[in-house]
């Protein structure tokens, strides 16, 4: 056997026992805080959501740019924004809120890693396929609704796109 093989099953196997734990167990009584083990949304106290296996908060936007609020970007104005990019590290921080700011320019403190440069700042999101049960385009990311999942899509040279959790205040064009 190679050793792609045996970490292949190795991995299935365990991928396999957390989900198997997750269906079979309750929760321990620790969870539910931000930042800690989740299997599903009711697992995790009330305005916060299962990601990524962990319970993330769902905080709605708040006056301005800071843990939990939309980014000030001004009115949306009719037309959609390309201008735009995303971006993903494998450095996570679970306990972020929903539009903080990134804290460098290889963010270590969004939720699953996936950060969205917009507006000439960077902001913490999340991809919808984190959820324990993913999300698809429109489904509400928080329980408030002011964050929904959307399959963006740049107009600049990038032209990168993923289906992630946005604000309507970013305005961010969809993939139609």
């Amino acid at each position: 056997m190679t050793s792609t093989t045996a970490l292949s099953i190795l991995l299935t196997g365990f991928l396999t026992l957390t989900v198997a734990s997750c269906d079979k167990e309750p929760p321990p009584p620790q969870c539910g805080e931000a930042g800690q083990a989740c299997c599903n949304a009711t697992a995790c106290n009330p305005g916060l959501s299962c990601a990524t296996g962990t319970c993330i908060s769902n905080s709605g936007p708040g006056p301005g740019p800071g843990p939990g609020s939309s980014p000030d970007l001004g009115p949306p104005t009719g037309a959609c924004s390309g201008d735009f990019t995303l971006g993903k590290n494998f450095i996570t921080n679970p306990a972020t809120e929903l539009g903080t700011a990134c804290d460098s320019n290889r963010p270590t403190n969004c939720p699953d890693g996936t950060f969205v440069n917009v507006g000439g700042k960077c902001y913490c999101t999340v991809a919808c396929s984190s959820f324990r049960t993913p999300h698809n385009p429109g489904d509400n990311c928080t329980s408030d609704g002011a964050w929904v999942c959307q399959h963006v899509l740049a107009t600049n040279a990038d032209k990168n796109e993923d289906v992630i959790c946005t604000t309507k205040a970013w305005n961010l064009c969809s993939k139609k």
